[in-house]
């Protein structure tokens, strides 16, 4: 099962109330580096990256990607997935998704009843047989005669209110995802798995295993010393570095993502990794033979030459800060905003080129313009002393 595009509409956070994440590839496709094929000339995508300057909504369509996942497709509840809170009164979800030769087409209306619980008011699902797909303008184009079931033709008795109807196509496959959303602004040790040697190996060479205990607790070993027991996980920061923790940890969702054909989400993926980490992951989720399940990673970044690593560019989204309206943010696709492949894509944004990608001159000017003042106050000072 393979997530083909996500619309969301009637959020109050970005333009006209819509996020639109397409996960086909939609430039021409040359190499099949980083592409997942489908059928016919259906591409999806094995990485992306979210870039954008602060308080423009990068962690908000991760969040808002993590929702959909949990909630259509590993069977969640709307009142118990994390980040409910952004969901809103009449929000709408349009989910293409393909399955089994087939392409579905799934619509889902939010609302909050009057216990102020969210519930879904409407839903239905269309299928067509993909090998009617013959190109990628006719992927998302359904007629009224393919519709696979509505959520008022079953028997409500059976359906929670706030469990998606897609549960009749998910139920015994859901799609296996690992978020790290809620470790963005933390990093502590996820005791959760023996980790294994070339993991470890990967991050620190001085360490010969981690492991649980049986009874509660981790093993730590450095190679020519005595093992280690740590009872409380906070106390590994004491031997651990941080890009090591970190390390372990989003391994511990990237194995599982890569076995399963799964999905990654990482929230500022630079935090506690140089680039050459980062460029590891990236080509392991590129390359066929160390991923051929098509698992796909979703991150964002505030580093814009991270974007440089990667050879696509419809696979690189944007979000951007409207200067006059906080509460109107855009997310757009690299790709539509730029025609060229020979431009480089870091400096495409460093430059502003895509208009709301550069911090705003004048604030800039007006920090600059206050710490000269600030200088100058403690020079005059000075010179009085």
């Amino acid at each position: 099962m393979k997530l083909l595009k996500v619309i969301i509409e009637g959020n109050n956070i970005f333009k006209d109330g819509r996020i639109e994440f397409d996960f086909t590839a939609q430039d021409k496709v040359v190499h099949k580096e980083n592409l997942n094929h489908l059928f016919s000339n259906i591409y999806t995508q094995n990485s992306f990256a979210i870039a954008g300057i602060n308080a423009s909504g990068k962690t908000t369509v991760l969040k808002y990607l993590s929702i959909i996942m949990d909630v259509f497709f590993r069977n969640k509840q709307l009142n118990e997935v994390i980040g409910k809170d952004l969901l809103g009164n009449n929000m709408k979800f349009i989910i293409f998704y393909y399955d089994q030769e087939n392409v579905f087409k799934l619509s889902s209306i939010v609302a909050l009843n009057n216990n102020n619980e969210y519930e879904f008011i409407e839903e239905t699902i269309v299928v067509k047989e993909s090998k009617k797909v013959m190109s990628k303008k006719k992927l998302y184009a359904f007629n009224d005669t393919e519709v696979l079931v509505k959520r008022t033709d079953l028997d409500q008795k059976y359906l929670p209110k706030d469990i998606s109807v897609n549960i009749i196509q998910t139920k015994n496959t859901p799609i296996y995802i690992g978020s790290y959303l809620d470790l963005t602004n933390y990093n502590f040790y996820l005791s959760n798995w023996d980790v294994p040697q070339e993991v470890i190996k990967f991050f620190d060479s001085s360490i010969e295993y981690v492991r649980d205990a049986d009874k509660g607790g981790t093993f730590l070993k450095f190679y020519s010393q005595e093992e280690i027991f740590i009872s409380n996980f906070m106390e590994l920061e004491k031997y651990l570095s941080s890009g090591t923790i970190k390390g372990i940890n989003a391994f511990s969702l990237i194995i599982p993502a890569i076995k399963n054909g799964g999905y990654v989400l990482i929230d500022e993926i630079e935090n506690h990794f140089n680039k050459t980490i980062i460029t590891t992951i990236f080509n392991l989720f590129k390359d066929e033979k160390t991923n051929p399940n098509g698992a796909t990673l979703i991150f964002s970044t505030h580093y814009s030459e991270l974007l440089d690593e990667f050879n696509r560019k419809d696979n690189i989204y944007i979000t951007l800060k409207d200067r006059n309206n906080e509460n109107q943010n855009e997310l757009v696709n690299y790709s539509k905003k730029v025609q060229r492949n020979d431009l480089k894509k870091s400096e495409v944004y460093l430059s502003n080129y895509i208009k709301g990608t550069a911090p705003q001159y004048t604030a800039t000017m007006d920090l600059k313009n206050y710490v000269k003042e600030l200088t100058n106050e403690i020079n005059a000072e000075n010179g009085d002393n």
